[in-house]
């Protein structure tokens, strides 16, 4: 009889200490699941990337803005890469240089070979002879 009851009292305490860890894990999940870590940059404020079809172009386009005041000079460099099996390989690159706190690029590549394209920029934002790289990604084309 006392095996009995020992056994069951074990039972209960294995199945109480499974519910309370199995909670505790649950609301940790929720709780990592909310925080969302945005990078904070010292001279940028915003960075855009894109890439789309034109009139049987593949149109690039880049843009960067640095803080007012803060920022001096930026710099796009845009690279249309496109996907050869597992890798990207850049097809053609393009660098502009603005000497004021924002810059927009827009390059085209006329009559594109079928396969998969991406923009790649890279924006470097100065402030006096600082400065701060950003690389950004376009969503992926197939054409």
């Amino acid at each position: 009889m006392v095996k009995k009851i020992f056994s069951m009292l074990l039972c209960l305490v294995f199945f109480l200490l499974t519910m309370t860890f199995g909670v505790s894990a649950k609301m940790v999940q929720e709780e990592e699941e909310e925080i969302q870590v945005q990078p904070r940059y010292s001279y940028t404020v915003s960075t855009g990337t894109s890439l789309y079809m034109s009139n049987g172009s593949l149109i690039c386009h880049g843009e960067v803005e640095g803080y007012y005041g803060v920022a001096t000079k930026v710099t796009i460099t845009l690279r249309l890469q496109k996907k050869v099996l597992f890798w990207w390989s850049d097809e053609q690159e393009w660098t502009e240089t603005y000497n004021q706190y924002y810059g927009s690029s827009t390059k085209s590549k006329a009559n594109p070979k079928g396969g998969t394209y991406r923009t790649e920029a890279v924006y470097t934002v100065y402030s006096g002879s600082s400065s701060e790289t950003i690389t950004g990604y376009s969503s992926e084309l197939k054409i």
